[in-house]
């Protein structure tokens, strides 16, 4: 405000100073909001973890046999999206993992 006062600065300057935060604003509120998601987001259990593990590995000893178009229908089912960031790549999809209770033997009431 001194500085404004004295003819240091003027009404640009400020008008584009403040559009520069309030463009930070924005981008640390939708950082907030996905870190908050992270966060309240269930943990999974082990046993959900094994279903992962399980089907990728079906996966990786189906895939080579696989046609390209037949991969690309794959990752089309699985919802596969690649995100290039500044650190690497971000993989997000889908993985169709339901337990399979055939094999079990309790019975379920």
């Amino acid at each position: 405000m001194t500085l404004y006062r004295y003819g240091e600065i003027d009404d640009e300057y400020i008008l584009r100073e403040n559009r520069k935060l309030k463009n930070e604003q924005i981008a640390l509120e939708r950082d907030r909001t996905r870190l908050e998601a992270q966060l309240n987001a269930p943990i999974p259990s082990v046993d959900q973890m094994n279903l992962v593990k399980e089907y990728c590995h079906r996966a990786a000893l189906n895939i080579d046999q696989f046609t390209f178009d037949e991969k690309r229908l794959a990752l089309e089912a699985l919802q596969i999206r690649v995100i290039v960031t500044g650190n690497g790549l971000e993989l997000h999809g889908v993985l169709p993992v339901v337990p399979d209770y055939s094999s079990t033997t309790t019975a379920v009431p």
